[in-house]
């Protein structure tokens, strides 16, 4: 890449960002419609894409950060929880 971009993004942005994402795909008013469960997969994306962030821009030694980071995901994960019974 010839001209490289950055910019700053906080673990709390990264984070909200996710959870309003994740929300918004799995609103209650999708439930038990047919592309409920293509929104879901994707919510679960976004909260795959979160983690896999959240684990490169941490430090592997501090165990602080790993267990904040792994409560966060544990708490990402129970949004996708609203999914239809019966559908994965």
């Amino acid at each position: 890449m010839k001209d490289e971009v950055t910019f700053s993004l906080s673990y709390e942005q990264l984070l909200q960002e996710t959870e309003e994402e994740i929300k918004r795909l799995v609103n209650d008013n999708w439930k038990g419609t047919r592309g409920f469960l293509s929104r879901w997969e994707q919510a679960s994306g976004v909260q795959t894409f979160f983690t896999v962030l959240a684990a490169k821009c941490t430090d592997g030694t501090d165990k602080a950060q790993q267990l904040r980071v792994r409560e966060d995901e544990i708490r990402l994960q129970r949004l996708l929880d609203f999914r239809p019974r019966g559908q994965l």
